[in-house]
Parts: structure tokens; C-alpha cells; sequence
């Protein structure tokens, strides 16, 4: 489970949201909730403009006020307050601080300051290495952005026949359980979408009497039976998760994976979307700036993002020490 938990703030009520989220799982392991504010001192999106101007002793009540609130109240809160780039500090201070997990809005703003999808949420989800759980930007009707348990919260994982990818079951094993409960259990759904060959790919294949879309399908069935067994193991003792496994066959796998998760007017499928930020499968390759990327950008839903450590490169300033906090 999920012990120590990072959540940055930037002093808007959309950042706030990330809150009851983060409560939830740290109620779930008796885990550690840090509350982290980042003063920027130059802005990242117009670095021409003065640096933030912002109170530090009024920082520093406005996170003892968030300390002692209803959402926190019995559970170990720390807080820290720092100056620097935004996206550098929130992935130092999480490896300093041994966090777990981070959780944070994709979406506010103060000041002339702006956490936007491109800027500060992307780039700690593109380089962090510990998982990172990205809200949507409100919190309209969304099960993960509040702290009940009436409804059964339901996740994509998105795998491509990767070891790296299926880096992303625990840390979605873990969030569906503090998430969850025996009483309404949480769905941990697995789906590989194969990509559809091009009419020249299964001529090229048919030639050699190869059913290539077959072939695929039965390779990803296959697959999946396997890593939904491991999965399942995952859980024998987890009453309060379940696990389902489906493949589909589309030509834009971001596309599918996209329009299986998000609500319809007929239906609402899933609450949020897991997937690893990087992985190799044949001739599938999910990566920053192809199928991972265009979920990151193109999605409306929660995301659990997971890059595994054997690819992950920290940004340039986590080889220098986190600012001094500010005093």
C-alpha cells in the first residue's frame, strides 16, 4: 500500500482536490500525507516576467489550515514549503522524502503561476520514478476525486505485451484498495488493444498463409490469460478488488483506449486510466510522444501513471540539492 504520499499544491482549490484522493489511500495503509507548496522563483511559462510574489508566512498558515482540516484529521501530515522550478522540486522531494506516490490536480492556478497539461503536471509524470496519480481538472461527477465508497471504482490498465507495461499492476492494485471496499468492490480491468494491420501487411502475410489479425488476437489473448493469473494472485486477499481482462483490435490504440474509458451518455465504463509511461512489445512501442503521450494530453479522465526505473532519466536539476525552504 501506499505509505507516504506527495501531494504538491499551488494554493487554488483545484489543487486542493488532490486531497480527499490522497487521504483516502493514506487511510487505507496508516500512511503519511505531505502537503508540499512550491513558491516558483521564475515562471516557467513566461520566464521574462518577475518572479512570484507571495507571502511566506501566509504560505505557511494557509498549509497549518490545510494540515488541520476534516479530510486530514487523524492522519500523520507534513508540509513543506520551497522555492525553485515547480516540476524539478515536486520529483526531488519526492525521492528525498521517500514518497510512494504522488497526487496531483493536472489543472490551477495563482498568481502568474499555471499547472497546465505541458507544463508541470506532464513533466513530473515524464519524470518521475515513483507512480504518479494526475486528476482531471474539476471534479464533476468523477468517483476518484471523492472520498466515498457508493460506487464501484472501475480502472483501465493499458498493457502492450510489455514487461514494462505490466510494471503498472501493483501500484493500480494498490490504488484500487485504498480505493475500494469489500462492501463495493473495485474493478482493476486489463485490456491490450492490437493494432490492426495495414491491407499490404496481411497480403504480405497471406502470401506466407498467415491469418495476421488472428494471429495478433490469439498472441494478446494469450497474454492477457497469463497476466491476469499473476494479477489475480495479487489480490487472493484483497476482497475489495476484482479482475477483468478484455483485448480489442484498432488501428489507433490511444484512440481505443481513450474511447473504452471515458463516460457516455449510455454508459460510465471507467474512473480512471492506468498505464506506464514507457514500454517495448514487439512491434508495439508506447512511449513518451506516441500512444502514453497522447493519453496524457488527450484524455478528460484521472490517470495513474507508472515510468519504470530502468528508463527513467531524471530532469537535469534533481542532480542539485532542493532550494532551501523558505523562511
Amino acid at each position: 500500500m501506499f505509505k507516504r504520499i506527495l501531494v504538491p499544491l499551488d494554493g487554488s482549490r483545484r489543487a486542493e482536490s488532490a486531497i480527499p484522493v490522497a487521504s483516502r489511500l493514506a487511510q487505507a495503509a496508516g500512511g503519511t500525507i505531505i502537503l508540499l507548496r512550491v513558491l516558483s522563483s521564475v515562471n516557467e511559462l513566461w520566464p521574462q516576467m518577475p518572479p512570484e510574489l507571495s507571502d511566506a508566512s501566509e504560505t505557511e498558515r494557509y498549509l497549518d489550515g490545510l494540515k488541520h482540516s476534516a479530510y486530514l484529521k487523524g492522519l500523520t501530515t507534513e508540509t513543506l514549503l520551497l522555492t525553485g522550478y515547480p516540476a524539478d522540486i515536486i520529483v526531488a522531494v519526492a525521492e528525498e522524502h521517500h514518497a510512494d506516490l504522488i497526487v496531483l490536480c493536472r489543472h490551477g492556478e495563482t498568481g502568474f503561476t499555471r499547472w497546465v497539461m505541458g507544463s508541470v503536471a506532464q513533466k513530473v509524470a515524464r519524470s518521475s520514478t515513483i507512480p504518479v496519480c494526475i486528476l482531471r481538472e474539476d471534479n464533476s461527477g468523477i468517483p476518484v476525486t471523492f472520498p466515498d465508497r457508493d460506487r464501484t471504482f472501475r480502472v483501465l490498465v493499458a498493457l502492450d505485451g510489455s514487461s514494462f507495461a505490466e510494471r503498472m499492476l501493483a501500484p493500480a492494485v494498490q490504488l484500487v484498495a485504498g480505493l475500494s471496499s469489500p462492501v463495493t468492490p473495485g474493478v482493476l480491468h486489463l485490456m491490450q488493444v492490437v493494432k490492426l494491420p495495414s491491407e499490404q501487411e496481411e497480403r504480405i502475410y497471406q502470401h506466407y498463409d498467415v491469418n495476421i489479425r488472428e494471429y495478433n488476437r490469439h498472441e494478446a489473448e494469450n497474454y492477457l490469460r497469463t497476466v491476469k493469473a499473476q494479477a489475480d494472485k495479487m489480490v487472493e486477499n484483497m476482497p475489495g478488488v476484482q479482475i477483468t481482462a478484455s483485448v480489442i483490435e484498432d488501428r489507433d490504440i490511444a484512440g481505443a483506449l481513450i474511447r473504452t474509458a471515458e463516460p457516455t451518455p449510455e454508459r460510465t465504463d471507467y474512473d480512471l486510466i492506468a498505464l506506464a509511461t514507457h514500454g517495448r512489445g514487439g512491434l508495439q512501442r508506447w512511449m513518451v510522444g506516441s500512444v502514453a503521450e497522447r493519453i496524457l494530453t488527450g484524455t478528460q479522465l484521472p490517470l495513474l501513471l507508472v515510468r519504470p526505473q530502468e528508463v527513467a532519466k531524471p530532469l537535469q536539476a534533481q542532480e542539485r540539492k532542493i532550494d532551501q525552504p523558505v523562511l
